[in-house]
């Protein structure tokens, strides 16, 4: 197969014999799946009890906990990893074993999931193992029926089999009719159904009618060339939880990331909140006086049919907002290709800023309270622990940069990424050539004799930054601001009488 591919998706039309055997396919590939996860819990559990490996592991976590490792502890952690894994392939823990198990079962289902499915969804579960195993993974968990929305193929040989000319497949003995999406362009499908198809998966997606599903047909190439681009050109990128700034020679930008995803949220929470008030209506043994749900109650969970309706429901909202959220920052890397191609932009783990603090802070400076009774104490309280999880859920600042990245590199261009720790683009003033720390409520900065919107600052100096992408080259820096100066005025007395501010994140 091709390093670069990229996928087409047709929807299918599904009669109702159509509809009944794509229903069964699903429930086969959940039943599959967690089979196979009963059964590596098993095996995880076994491996868990043995006295060796458990002394193995604590051994090589404390040496791997070092902060600097000698050569005789890379010795020692690569002799450790070696015994290691030969207790874990003793217990039957490997991607041949756990295959082998799995294709067993999937002869149950054969009339519903070829050979090479049941092995991809193997294939699936062995990941979770090797998260555990070799990473930073703590338990394999079973899915829902409902959480499964792709069954996955290998090949064009084996499994679903599609035919261009005719937009049809073949599938267990049977043919199922695709169909043109009414906004796809044609340009784009002529092009893309002449390319080698390396393999095809099904997909569904749920709507408040039911499920919808689709064909995802996987092609070795690049994607055609349909949006208009520049030829070159850089751009700054400064991306944060919920915002992105760009800054390039004749353009600049300043967004909210997915504005308005948040009528999603309002409906989301209102539905999960009835959800949830129906699931304790209608399981009441289920769950403690105080409202804690049983860790280990008997018996079958009994959903209403209003339930399950409001489930379908919250599964369908949840969709839109990832689509609604997806094609907002498509649309956005869009408009930025237009007016470069190579984009600079600082390193930024998300993951871990979505994380509650570890540490429990109290403020800095004590408060006075007074009583009931007029007394009048001092008192620090306890800082909020929680950080940015919920706007890096809304916002996906993540997936905006991979979709910048990826497009940026279909036109010929890049996305270079500066070591923030060297770089310090939002402490830097190229004038003084000096560095000074601010808080993050401080959404504006004082450059010279102007007033200049931070986020639009560190883009700036991202867009300037020198070969060894570790600081700014102060040269093109003074040459190059007196137009960005210029833009920056223009767009935020733009912004301003459009009545786009958000105080918080802006500063206006």
């Amino acid at each position: 197969m091709s390093e670069s591919v990229y996928t087409l998706t047709l929807p299918i039309k599904t009669p109702e014999y159509a509809r009944i055997f794509f229903e069964g396919a699903f429930r086969a590939v959940s039943r599959v799946h967690n089979t196979v996860v009963s059964h590596v819990i098993g095996r995880m559990n076994v491996l868990n009890h043995n006295a060796e490996y458990k002394e193995l592991k604590s051994e090589y976590g404390k040496i791997a906990d070092k902060k600097e490792l000698t050569e005789s502890d890379k010795r020692t952690l690569k002799e450790i990893g070696t015994k290691l894994n030969k207790i874990i392939r003793k217990s039957g823990m490997t991607q041949s074993a756990v295959e082998k198990y799995a294709k067993v079962i999937g002869k149950k289902y054969s009339n519903y999931l070829s050979s090479q499915q049941v092995q991809k969804e193997a294939d699936r579960v062995w990941n979770a193992v090797k998260k555990v195993l070799y990473s930073n993974g703590k338990q394999i968990h079973y899915k829902k029926q409902i959480d499964f929305d792709a069954i996955s193929g290998k090949s064009n040989k084996n499994g679903i089999r599609f035919d261009p000319k005719t937009l049809t497949f073949t599938w267990m003995k049977e043919t199922y009719q695709c169909y043109v999406p009414r906004m796809m362009s044609s340009e784009y499908l002529t092009e893309s159904l002449t390319r080698k198809i390396s393999f095809c998966d099904i997909k569904r997606m749920m709507f408040p009618n039911g499920w919808k599903y689709y064909l995802v047909i996987t092609l070795e190439g690049a994607s055609p060339l349909v949006h208009e681009h520049s030829d070159n050109g850089v751009m700054g990128i400064d991306i944060g939880t919920s915002t992105v700034a760009g800054v390039s020679d004749s353009k600049l930008f300043l967004e909210i990331l997915a504005d308005d995803v948040e009528r999603y949220d309002v409906q989301i929470n209102d539905l999960n909140r009835k959800m949830d008030n129906s699931r304790r209506s209608t399981n009441p043994g289920k769950y403690n006086p105080d409202g804690t749900p049983k860790k280990r109650a008997k018996g079958k969970w009994i959903f209403s049919k209003n339930y399950l309706k409001d489930r379908r429901k919250y599964k369908s909202l949840n969709r839109q907002r990832s689509a609604f959220v997806e094609c907002m920052h498509r649309r956005l890397a869009n408009q930025m290709i237009r007016h470069a191609v190579h984009f600079v932009a600082e390193s930024m783990n998300f993951q871990s800023l979505a994380k509650r603090a570890k540490e429990t802070k109290r403020e800095s400076k004590p408060k006075q309270i007074i009583d009931k009774k007029g007394n009048v104490r001092l008192t620090r309280k306890f800082l909020r622990k929680k950080r940015y999880g919920h706007s890096i859920l809304c916002r996906a600042p993540s997936l905006f940069m991979s979709i910048l990245e990826r497009k940026a590199c279909r036109y010929g261009g890049e996305l270079s990424r500066v070591k923030t720790s060297a770089f310090k683009a939002s402490q830097y003033d190229h004038i003084t050539d000096s560095y000074t720390k601010t808080g993050i409520g401080q959404r504006s900065k004082r450059i010279g004799d102007t007033t200049i919107q931070r986020d639009l600052y560190s883009a700036f100096l991202l867009s300037n930054t020198d070969l060894s992408l570790e600081h700014a080259d102060r040269e093109r820096c003074s040459a190059g601001f007196a137009k960005f100066v210029e833009l920056h005025s223009a767009l935020i007395s733009e912004m301003k009488t459009a009545g786009i501010s958000k105080k918080s994140c802006f500063g206006f």
